[in-house]
């Protein structure tokens, strides 16, 4: 549990200032059990975003360091989309258009940064279906 919430952490400060976050409060917190590996609520009005993660989740479901970046990229990159004002982000369509968005956006950015993904990550680029596994694997119900 401490390795995994030490390199949360470590990703969060590797990937807030490449997202332009240097100037958010990103309030961290765990949870042991949960259905989602992670989920993100922000107010960019106030520069704030609360990250939360399920340890029991990751440890059964992440199988690497670099899935567990990209997941900490995931959701910093929910707090940044999420904020666009008036969007009905409970409509499924939405949802999974909002998450195929996030998870395209979070590997594009990690084979910027590393190289190829395919090798790491193991993941075709996502299409609507796949993004629906994704969002089912992820136990998303919605954005926050």
């Amino acid at each position: 549990n401490k390795d995994i919430k030490q390199e949360i952490r470590k990703a969060i400060e590797r990937w807030a200032p490449v997202l332009g976050l240097n100037h958010w409060s990103i309030e961290v917190s765990f949870e042991p059990d949960g259905a989602n590996l992670g989920y993100c609520r922000s107010w960019p009005k106030y520069f704030r975003m609360q990250v939360n993660f399920s340890i029991s989740t990751i440890r059964n479901q992440v199988t690497s360091a670099q899935e567990l970046e990209i997941l900490v990229l995931h959701e910093l990159l929910h707090g940044l989309l999420n904020s666009w004002p008036d969007v009905p982000q409970h409509k499924p369509t939405i949802m999974y258009a909002g998450e195929q968005l996030t998870e395209t956006l979070a590997l594009a950015l990690y084979k910027a940064k590393y190289g190829d993904l395919q090798v790491v990550y193991g993941v075709k680029p996502l299409n609507l279906q796949s993004a629906r596994t994704l969002a089912a694997k992820r136990g998303r119900r919605g954005t926050k």
